[in-house]
């Protein structure tokens, strides 16, 4: 398991990143090998009660390459970077073409069912999947999976962790995986090795919003990828709303 049980936006966010120009470093490769497609999958709108009008900012329309100053990921990565959004995130990618920053926001709805999709896959086989377009057939989470949609965002990473460990035997070396105090109301950093890139992500969450910061590169040195994920997600938190 080890390294699939990863957060589903985090993947997506690499996909996104996928699709940025040729410019792009060779970490977000353009043609990505097959993913393979869940059994079974979540349908939002089936899935979990309605928001609340007043449960979540309001992030749809927030310019997600506005939340990081292009200065301080210049800083962070040492080099010149450019700027690609995509939806849901926004690219940022240096220019050796080495190396790459990914930023990702959910909020709401779309915060909880990212955690309640992970877990309930990783219940079923341990690992994490997604379809990437085409017919699928939507399937309500399961009573169990459902139960857990009045947790709050910090409880639901507390309760991935817990399956990640209990049930799927994660047991990873702090280099790989760590909680860190200081961001947000809860956050982690993970270590992803996708095949086609290796990366570092902090996932924080404060309130009913969802942060990831994804640092892609060909090989990683997960002290330095955790370092950046730290100190640009404290610059991304202050700016959300």
């Amino acid at each position: 398991m080890r390294n699939r049980a990863v957060s589903l936006v985090v993947l997506l966010a690499f996909l996104s990143a996928c699709n940025a120009p040729a410019s792009a470093p060779a970490a977000v490769a353009e043609t990505p090998p097959p993913i393979e497609t869940p059994t079974w999958v979540v349908e939002v709108a089936t899935s979990v009660p309605a928001a609340s009008p007043t449960a979540a900012a309001d992030l749809t329309t927030l310019d997600l390459c506005s939340v990081l100053d292009p200065g301080t990921v210049e800083a962070a990565l040492g080099e010149a970077v450019t700027t690609s959004p995509g939806p849901g995130v926004c690219l940022f990618v240096g220019a050796s073409g080495t190396q790459s920053v990914t930023l990702s926001v959910l909020s709401g709805v779309a915060a909880k069912t990212l955690f309640l999709n992970t877990i309930a896959q990783l219940q079923s086989d341990c690992s994490v999947s997604f379809s990437m377009g085409g017919e699928a057939t939507a399937t309500p989470f399961p009573p169990e999976i459902q139960a857990l949609f009045d947790r709050t965002l910090p409880e639901l990473i507390d309760e991935q962790d817990r399956v990640q460990r209990e049930v799927c035997g994660f047991s990873p070396t702090p280099e790989e995986y760590q909680r860190l105090d200081g961001l947000g109301d809860a956050a982690y950093f993970q270590v992803l090795n996708l095949g086609f890139v290796q990366a570092g992500a902090v996932i924080a969450v404060r309130g009913e919003s969802y942060l990831s910061i994804t640092y892609a590169a060909p090989t990683l040195d997960p002290i330095h990828a955790r370092t950046i994920g730290e100190t640009l997600a404290a610059e991304a938190l202050t700016r959300l709303p």
